[in-house]
């Protein structure tokens, strides 16, 4: 009903929409999946099986950005359709979820049982002998470099720095890819909250149930979501402690989807307000009144050669409408944690990176995600070999390293690098 018909989304720019600017075709549009979609429901074809065969087939190539969200000028959510059209069709007993979208969509439940047999694991995830088995048995393609587990969690380290409060400043929202697969990540994290002053308390739920939500399983999503809050409420009843996250896919599921999830509980409105990526954090007022990384000591003495960053921002990132507060959010966020640091920072003028979380992982996704990857970014970071690479997504980081062979940093990484 959102869609006018006005095309926005043909733009060849900007983060909408992915999907056609590497197809030029008006079904992977946004208004051609909002055009296919009226049709189904009001019976434009000529059964639901193809009507829903349509729909699948035009959504299958969505990448979710939320592109479509900020930039279409009637606000269709695009990404918010799809999962619930896939909740709706493998809920259907002839169109039951492939094994490879339990997989993806419990990660976090896997990789928890998997991680202390990391050596094993990580034969399989990454061993040439497995690789028709990563293919025929799951459908992930023999052209990506999957990622290793650690063998001891983010947690299970950040044991020896954290001795506990009952008055902790802020809430750390953990995921499953930064406490399994880059607890490094997360460590750096820890150490620049706590050299700057802050009492941590890390979430025992691990991530916002992303990994669900994209794959259709939007019940158990929305349990997933209750579970976090109950526990951010039983931590804090008051509701007055920021939760801070790494991987924006997370930490924006529970500003977005779970308002959607839960409408009906004031208190889940209010817990968005106070969630932010951790450069989002760092750069607003703590309780002195002054800005939180204004505590950070930064180290002196690379040369700007050294210190020259080239940051790609996630799509939910570059999805962000202005902050109430006024201060920067998103991509700007982080350009200025950066810059606070001694960083000399420029931004990729690009739109979604093409991996879009298990997307490029899949066999027939594969090349549409290169597809998208080559229209901006990849050509970006192979014109500018003197930067050091910096994005916050875990899947944008696993683009950039198989597209370009270049390594990538988390920006909070970067920063500690500076710490004093």
């Amino acid at each position: 009903e959102q869609c006018n018909g006005a095309g926005v989304c043909r733009k060849s720019n900007g983060v909408m929409c992915p999907s056609f600017q590497a197809t030029k075709d008006e079904m992977f549009s946004t208004r051609g999946r909002a055009n296919l979609l009226r049709a189904m429901v009001s019976n434009g074809f000529s059964s639901q099986e193809i009507a829903m065969q349509s729909v699948k087939e035009s959504l299958d190539l969505c990448l979710a950005c939320k592109g479509c969200k900020a930039e279409c000028p009637s606000a269709v959510d695009m990404a918010k359709l799809k999962y619930e059209f896939y909740q709706h069709y493998h809920s259907l007993p002839a169109h039951h979820h492939p094994v490879r979208d339990y997989v993806f969509g419990y990660i976090s439940q896997i990789a928890k049982f998997s991680h202390p047999l990391a050596p094993l694991g990580n034969i399989f995830l990454s061993a040439p002998l497995f690789a028709g088995f990563r293919k025929n048995m799951l459908g992930l393609s023999r052209e990506r470099t999957l990622p290793k587990l650690s063998r001891k969690s983010f947690q299970a380290r950040a044991k020896l720095l954290l001795k506990g409060s009952d008055d902790p400043d802020c809430l750390l929202l953990s995921d499953a890819f930064n406490e399994y697969f880059f607890p490094d990540t997360s460590m750096d994290a820890l150490k620049i909250l706590l050299a700057i002053g802050c009492k941590v308390k890390i979430l025992s739920t691990l991530g916002a149930g992303r990994t669900l939500i994209s794959k259709g399983f939007l019940t158990q999503a929305k349990q997933h979501a209750q579970r976090l809050v109950d526990e951010i409420i039983k931590i804090d009843p008051e509701g007055r402690l920021p939760v801070v996250g790494l991987e924006p896919s997370e930490i924006y599921t529970l500003k977005d989807e779970f308002i959607d999830f839960l409408p009906s509980e004031p208190r889940v409105q209010a817990l968005a307000q106070r969630a932010y990526m951790i450069d989002e954090y760092l750069i607003r007022p703590g309780s002195d009144g002054n800005p939180r990384l204004s505590h950070f000591t930064p180290k002196r003495g690379p040369s700007i050669n050294e210190t020259n960053v080239l940051l790609h921002g996630h799509c939910y990132q570059k999805a962000q409408p202005p902050a109430k507060d006024g201060f920067p959010t998103g991509v700007a966020a982080t350009a200025t944690m950066l810059k606070y640091a001694g960083y000399s920072v420029s931004t990729i003028d690009d739109g979604c990176c093409g991996m879009a979380g298990a997307f490029g992982y899949e066999t027939e996704h594969y090349a549409m995600s290169m597809q998208v990857g080559e229209l901006a970014l990849l050509p970006a970071i192979r014109e500018s070999e003197s930067s050091i690479i910096a994005a916050a997504g875990i899947s944008c980081q696993s683009q950039i390293l198989d597209g370009t062979g270049r390594q990538v940093n988390h920006p909070i990484s970067l920063l500690a690098r500076r710490l004093e």
